[in-house]
């Protein structure tokens, strides 16, 4: 493997996202809707120094490249979602 070639990824899965937002009720509400049936396990991170952001960490599973990216983009989507990484 070379530099310029991405990691393989072998599905299914378990992946990790980390949520950023302001309130983690609004935050898991979001990961609720847009994830709904799918076993998942979502835990508080941090809290910025100033207490305005909060991380969660969001665990799941995922079936393919298309269905982690769905996941991203819906979740970078969402208005109580600050960031997604």
């Amino acid at each position: 493997m070379t530099d310029s070639e991405p990691p393989k990824i072998t599905y299914p899965c378990a992946w990790q996202y980390k949520l950023i937002g302001m309130n983690p009720d609004d935050v898991k509400q979001a990961v609720h809707e847009i994830i709904a049936d799918h076993q998942h396990t979502i835990v508080h991170s941090k809290t910025s120094s100033s207490g305005k952001y909060i991380s969660l960490s969001l665990e799941l599973e995922v079936h393919s490249e298309e269905h982690r990216d769905s996941f991203f983009m819906q979740l970078r989507e969402h208005i109580a979602i600050k960031f997604v990484i």
